[in-house]
């Protein structure tokens, strides 16, 4: 069922916001996935509740004290490792802990309200570009290595900027 999927991050994402405006703490990080910004078929109700998530960050955050972390998947633990997806099918790829440790640290010190963690698998977007080019505007940059994924070439720790619905968006390995 759609809604129990939803219902836990929708209504629980609200009732964090409304917690921390109420006691005007100093900053709220709530953790999204990063399908919400590069869509995975067969997920929307997963997409549709992370996607309230990241928008909470955009309109529920006149003082910037929101921050949403679109994590990329787990290597060692987690929903991906517990129901068996293909890691190296992913258009970015999945963290092991101290790398998660590494970029959730990272990630607090960045300016933005929503940060995407991950680090991109160049070949595999390369494969589902035509889909992903409905939803996302590359800059240059990052089309280049796209475009040379198939060369075997990437570069690895770099950031990027992508455009999503319209909104800027760091992209940090």
């Amino acid at each position: 069922d759609v809604m129990e999927v939803m219902s836990p991050k929708i209504l629980g994402t609200g009732e964090l916001v409304r917690y921390a405006e109420e006691r005007d703490m100093d900053f709220l990080v709530l953790f999204s996935s990063y399908s919400a910004v590069l869509s995975v078929g067969g997920q929307a109700d997963y997409i549709g509740a992370n996607s309230f998530m990241d928008a909470c960050a955009d309109f529920r955050n006149p003082h910037g004290r929101i921050k949403v972390l679109n994590w990329s998947g787990w290597r060692e633990c987690g929903m991906a490792l517990a129901n068996g997806v293909d890691m190296e099918k992913s258009p970015v790829r999945f963290l092991n802990n101290q790398e998660g440790k590494e970029a959730f640290l990272r990630a607090m010190s960045c300016k933005s309200s929503r940060v995407l963690i991950g680090q991109y698998q160049y070949k595999e977007l390369a494969s589902s570009m035509e889909d992903y080019e409905k939803l996302l505007r590359f800059d240059e940059t990052t089309l280049a290595q796209i475009r040379k994924a198939d060369a075997g070439k990437s570069r690895e720790n770099e950031n990027y900027t992508i455009t999503v619905r319209g909104k800027d968006t760091p992209l940090s390995p």
